[in-house]
């Protein structure tokens, strides 16, 4: 009995997972493009935010909904990886 309820359980999302990773890393190394470039008084940071967090954060989303809509899956990394890649995208949007 013990068995085949945990056979039933709901597993995580693996896509809305590499959402959430991708989130994470990705504003990590925006903030850390947007502090060299701040640091060294360069021109504009906003190019290279924008090339590096612009594509990747897409992706992101786009893996975080379709971790949404997977059947039997639970929805906690989906939604956070959507969540972070949104507020990336809306943080390029502010600096632009």
């Amino acid at each position: 009995m013990a068995g085949s309820r945990a056979s039933r359980r709901r597993q995580h999302s693996g896509l809305g997972i590499v959402s959430f990773v991708i989130a994470v890393l990705i504003g990590v190394v925006c903030v850390g493009l947007y502090a060299a470039v701040d640091i060294h008084r360069q021109d504009s940071p906003v190019t290279w935010i924008f090339l590096v967090g612009g594509g990747t954060s897409t992706i992101g989303i786009v893996l975080g909904f379709s971790g949404l809509v997977q059947n039997n899956r639970k929805r906690t990394w989906p939604a956070l990886g959507v969540l972070l890649n949104l507020a990336i995208v809306a943080w390029m949007v502010l600096l632009a």
